[in-house]
């Protein structure tokens, strides 16, 4: 919306543009010009769904005299209209060319879940894709044995796994109801790595296969001390499904950064869940006996829930098409519940069937509840094609505080098997295309 006038010097005016929804309530911008300031844009959008009428009221100054005159255009009407206020006024409405493509252009509803909004009007769907390195609580196997009370492990999981980072967002307006919220968000997101490892212990070194607790029958911590070498095998594989809601909307900071664009500050809360499952398989075998093995299995099931924080920053284009970029940043603070199995089954063919070592089997379950801060922050960088297409790009990190994991033993001082608190983190980067629509 663009307001003009031809005042002379001692002239201004007031131009208050009154929006009445049909459930009564009002909403008023207001543009000042004068002859030094002879034109001024605006950006208001109606919503002819939800506004019944614009009122226009014209409040015309000069000599020390005041001048306030009234008109009423319907919403459905308002939109790509030239209309002559008289005075030497004008006032000229578009379609809203300058608001950005459905949506926000970030992946991650909170973080989710910055960028700039949807108009009130359009809704949108984003689809992203990626990769993705995630750091999780390093799990080991195998015993090495160096010397008397002195072990080590054989294996140790990687510290960082590389793996695809995906996701969903769908943005829908919404009435401004609480701090002016204009849209409602809902994200979904997935992450999911595999990562195998090995280690060896040559024949002629000293190493063990030690219990993931001793044993009930014969108070055994393992078997081995042995020479007879060993290979282990570590597989990793884990899941993050990531949903975060709840409403959204940004605010002009009266700053364009540079000229055709407009620079808003972004604000959301809401509800931020993880799923997270991560499975270990850790196979030893001797390189001797073909009858002499482990197995261990764990499996670590965890649900964080919080409520969610967002602040942000972005530059959008004025124009239908243009470069938009922006930098976001969430916090959530929460309860992390974790329920955990360890499961391990050995056999000693050498140690003969009557033997308690010969063929046994050792599990036990775990859980955990504890207090967790996730936080996360996101850039990212794209172009607006037209007002229903963007395309961006986006990198983004992620932090949970705790993380529990299984201490597997890799000596028989470290028996049994526990539960440990660690942290994670993961760091993503994205390709998103983003489609506007009508409701």
């Amino acid at each position: 919306m663009t307001a003009s006038n031809n005042l002379s010097e001692t002239a201004s005016a007031t131009i208050k543009i009154e929006q009445v929804s049909k459930v009564g309530k009002k909403k008023t911008t207001r543009i000042h010009l004068s002859k030094s300031r002879p034109s001024q844009r605006k950006t208001v959008t109606i919503d002819d769904r939800k506004d019944s009428e614009v009122r226009i009221v014209v409040i015309w100054q000069r000599a020390g005299e005041t001048t306030e005159e009234t008109r009423i255009v319907p919403a459905a009407d308002f939109a790509n209209r030239t209309l002559d206020l008289g005075h030497g006024l004008t006032l000229r409405t578009a379609s809203g060319p300058g608001e950005p493509a459905g949506g926000p252009p970030d992946g991650t509803g909170f973080l989710p879940p910055f960028g700039p909004t949807s108009p009130p009007n359009a809704s949108s769907i984003q689809v992203s894709i990626g990769g993705s390195l995630t750091h999780i609580p390093v799990v080991s196997g195998g015993t090495r044995v160096l010397g008397p009370g002195f072990e080590t492990s054989i294996v140790d999981g990687s510290h960082r796994i590389p793996g695809v980072s995906a996701g969903v967002d769908v943005v829908v307006p919404v009435d401004r109801i609480f701090f002016a919220f204009d849209h409602f968000r809902a994200s979904l997101g997935f992450n999911g790595f595999d990562d195998s490892v090995s280690g060896t212990a040559p024949i002629g070194t000293s190493s063990a296969f030690t219990y993931i607790f001793p044993n009930p029958v014969s108070g055994s911590t393992g078997i081995g001390p042995t020479v007879t070498g060993q290979t282990v095998t570590l597989d990793t594989r884990g899941t993050i499904w990531d949903f975060a809601f709840g409403p959204a909307a940004r605010i002009p900071t009266g700053r364009n950064v540079s000229e055709g664009s407009r620079s808003f500050w972004t604000y959301g809360i809401g509800v931020r869940y993880r799923n997270s499952n991560v499975t270990h398989h850790i196979r030893q075998e001797s390189l001797t006996f073909v009858d002499l093995n482990s197995t261990i299995d764990l499996d670590i099931r965890s649900h964080f829930i919080a409520p969610d924080f967002a602040l942000g920053f972005e530059v959008a284009p004025s124009a239908p098409s243009g470069a938009f970029a922006g930098i976001s940043a969430f916090v959530a603070p929460g309860v992390l519940i974790t329920d955990a199995s360890a499961s391990q089954i050995s056999r000693c063919g050498p140690c003969g069937a009557a033997s308690p070592e010969f063929a046994l089997v050792l599990d036990r379950n775990f859980d955990n509840s504890t207090f967790a801060i996730m936080t996360g922050v996101k850039g990212f960088v794209g172009y607006q094609i037209n007002p229903a297409i963007r395309l961006l790009v986006d990198a983004s990190y992620q932090y949970l505080s705790h993380v529990s994991t299984l201490a597997v033993p890799t000596s028989p001082l470290r028996q049994p098997i526990t539960l440990v608190n660690s942290y994670s983190d993961m760091f993503s980067a994205r390709g998103s295309l983003v489609v506007a629509f009508k409701p």
